[in-house]
């Protein structure tokens, strides 16, 4: 950990049984505002943004958010295509290349209406939720990954099967830096799980927070999503 950043919190010890461990870290002298207002950019998995990952992770982290999942949509999807198409096609290729640095979160922050910007990073296995039909458990992803950059690209360490690890990261629009992090490590089961006790420090580190939209006009009802691009043979492990 940089100079910059001092640790705000510590989850209690992971369990025996492998349940969720969650530690908070906020950057030195930051005090996160009661009732700050939350844009979600998207989900950064196994090396580029992933419109399909913020799904089974969007119920929990909207409801710590003080919102629903209408109300707290990514960023990075149909309607940033759409609307800034040249941005998007940027943000693609910037990530792929260096991971999430400060310098693309400054270039899209500018169309955020929160006072931060959340991006989530995951690289690793996703269990299944609770309650998910079989057919639609998500899978382990591994492959290559470039994790979130504090200014400079964090190398993801190699795979660990059957362990889930989430980062959440803020981005402060007025401050122009990063200010906060809640990062999960967790070894069971259960997506729920995991996603509970994110959402219990996530509420800690933001209490009354609210999420908030981006500038870009939704796209109209009537079209349809894209799905993500394949990557091409140059861009496969």
């Amino acid at each position: 950990m940089t100079s910059r950043w001092i640790l705000a919190a510590l989850a209690l010890a992971a369990c025996a049984d492998g349940g969720p461990s969650v530690r908070v870290e906020t950057a030195a002298g930051y005090a996160p505002p009661r009732g700050a207002t939350v844009s979600v950019l998207g989900v950064f998995r196994d090396g580029r943004m992933s419109r399909d990952s913020w799904d089974p992770l969007s119920a929990k982290i909207s409801a710590a958010l003080g919102s629903d999942k209408d109300a707290c949509k990514a960023g990075w999807g149909r309607a940033m295509r759409e609307a800034e198409p040249d941005l998007a096609q940027w943000l693609d290729a910037q990530t792929r290349e260096n991971g999430m640095t400060e310098e693309a979160l400054a270039r899209v922050a500018p169309r955020a209406r929160g006072d931060l910007v959340m991006t989530l990073l995951t690289y690793r296995y996703m269990p299944p939720a609770r309650h998910a039909p079989a057919q639609a458990r998500p899978r382990a992803q591994f492959g290559g990954r470039r994790g979130y950059a504090r200014g400079a690209t964090r190398i993801a360490p190699e795979p660990e099967a059957h362990v889930f690890e989430l980062s959440a990261s803020f981005y402060s629009a007025r401050e122009h830096k990063l200010v906060a992090e809640v990062n999960l490590r967790y070894e069971g089961d259960d997506l729920d799980e995991a996603m509970d006790a994110f959402a219990t420090k996530l509420r800690a580190l933001l209490p009354g927070a609210r999420c908030a939209g981006w500038t870009w006009p939704e796209p109209a009802e009537d079209s349809t999503e894209a799905t993500e691009p394949s990557p091409t043979p140059s861009e496969s492990n």
